[in-house]
């Protein structure tokens, strides 16, 4: 069989890989959404038109419930599992979106807000770890980034629906359909993702080991599966995080995997060499939001009108022109992150970041 046959993802992967990182594409559509329906809420909610506060707010309300949502993804990931915490997310998504597409007020709309940030918060954290722990090691890569295009996609898919609503639509439905019609794809992956597998490695750790050859043999041939379970029980065995029989029941009551937890963070902080990783980690993390893609994103239909685009449908227009751009770059970066390497990636995205902002400020100020 040619090497690359060998490579490439299986359909069952594919399949996992596509249903799962729709939570990714879960959290570029409300990235997206948010900046049509913006210019069409100051129309229905005159209070909300009237206070760039609560302006603010309707974005800032969904960003912070994604920060409370990953920093709760760990937790109901690790105790529940992979599944089920993304079929939370789900619910939560799907709650928010329908909330928001009834909402009677700003108030309400804020609280759908929130919920579909806690959604969008806990799949940002599960999905690429889902994908990882499902995927055979000699396509991780390649599957774990369908998420990063996904996210990028669900951009995109925002603009293009917000140009449709508003032109199919009158008054308020406008930016109701735009908001609600999200809650679709939620329901769509939750379906989906009862059809699925548990993630095999973490049905190990739990010392689940028919579960976790049951899912394996769903995703791998026969051999391979093997292979694999005893691979995966090999590294948790030297991690001592596989309990035996006997301990199963201390883990599941949180003793044994309390002392874990304390002592990966121990370990975290006391090693150079890890110490020097999460600084890296989250620094570029950190970098990559700091460099306003997300003020572009949350706002450029806002920025376009501003800079004199009066027409609202001609801001929405232009407002996919960067959400295209946007997946021409994942695409390119896709392609290109195992020729350049990650690092010289990385140094020149910032540099066009970096150029391209001042361009954008630069045009933004003629304009006005």
């Amino acid at each position: 069989m040619p090497e690359r046959a060998q490579l490439a993802p299986s359909g069952r992967m594919w399949a996992l890989a596509a249903t799962v990182a729709t939570g990714g594409f879960l959290f570029g559509y409300d990235t997206g959404v948010a900046s049509g329906a913006l210019l069409y809420l100051r129309e229905g909610m005159p209070e909300l038109d009237d206070s760039s506060l609560l302006q603010e707010s309707f974005v800032s309300a969904a960003v912070g419930g994604a920060a409370t949502g990953a920093a709760l993804a760990g937790t109901l990931g690790e105790r529940f599992g992979r599944q089920r915490a993304l079929l939370c997310a789900d619910a939560l998504f799907m709650a928010g979106a329908l909330a928001m597409a009834g909402a009677t007020g700003v108030y309400s709309l804020l609280a759908g807000r929130v919920l579909v940030g806690l959604g969008v918060g806990v799949a940002s954290a599960v999905v690429p770890l889902y994908i990882a722990e499902c995927a055979p090691t000699r396509s991780r890569g390649a599957l774990v980034t369908a998420n990063t295009l996904m996210i990028t996609s669900g951009q995109l898919v925002a603009y293009v629906s917000n140009i449709f609503f508003a032109r199919a639509m009158r008054g308020d439905a406008r930016w109701r359909w735009m908001l609600g019609i999200a809650a679709l794809p939620a329901a769509a992956q939750s379906v989906g993702l009862l059809l699925l597998p548990e993630s095999p490695r973490w049905l190990a750790r739990r010392g689940r080991a028919r579960e976790a050859a049951l899912a394996l043999a769903r995703l791998r041939d026969p051999d391979e599966a093997r292979d694999e379970l005893e691979a995966i029980e090999q590294e948790l065995d030297d991690e001592e995080h596989v309990p035996s029989l006997g301990e199963e029941r201390s883990l599941l009551d949180g003793n044994r995997s309390g002392r874990s937890r304390r002592r990966a963070w121990s370990e975290l902080f006391a090693r150079a060499e890890n110490r020097y990783a999460l600084v890296v980690a989250a620094g570029l993390q950190a970098f990559q939001q700091l460099v306003g893609i997300n003020t572009v994103m949350y706002y450029s239909t806002q920025i376009l009108s501003l800079a004199g685009f009066d027409d609202k449908q001609e801001a929405l227009k232009y407002g996919a022109v960067v959400a295209a751009g946007n997946v021409v770059g994942t695409i390119a970066g896709l392609a290109l992150i195992d020729r350049l390497g990650r690092r010289t990636l990385a140094l020149c995205s910032l540099a066009g970041c970096f150029a391209s902002l001042l361009m954008l400020s630069r045009a933004f100020r003629d304009a006005t």
